[in-house]
C-alpha cells in the first residue's frame, strides 16, 4: 500500500512581491494589446512548451522530496527484523 504525502507548496514559494505581481500585470496588458496573431501563436507556443518543462521539472522534485521525507521516517522509526531462521542464514541473510 503506497503511503500519499502530502507536501504544502506555500512553504516553499510564499506569496509573490508587489514588484511581482506589477511585473505580470504589465506582460498581461502588453499581450491584450498585441494585434498580431502570429506573434501571439508564437508567444503561445513558447508558453505551452515552458509549462510541460516546468511541470516535469517540478514533479520529479516533488517525488525527490518525497522519497527523502520518506527516507528519514524510515530512519526516525526502524524496524527490528526477527531473527533469522538456520535456513535464511545460511541462504539469504548475512547478519
Amino acid at each position: 500500500m503506497k503511503k500519499e504525502v502530502q507536501i504544502d507548496l506555500t512553504e516553499f514559494i510564499g506569496p509573490p512581491s508587489l514588484e511581482e505581481e506589477l511585473s505580470v500585470e504589465r506582460k498581461i496588458l502588453e499581450v491584450k494589446e498585441m494585434a498580431d496573431i502570429d506573434e501571439l501563436k508564437i508567444i503561445t507556443e513558447g508558453l505551452i512548451r515552458q509549462h510541460f518543462t516546468q511541470t516535469r521539472f517540478i514533479a520529479k522534485c516533488l517525488e525527490r522530496v518525497a522519497q527523502l521525507e520518506a527516507k528519514i521516517v524510515s530512519f526516525q522509526h526502524k524496524v527490528k527484523q526477527p531473527p533469522a531462521t538456520w535456513i535464511e542464514k545460511m541462504f539469504i541473510r548475512q547478519d
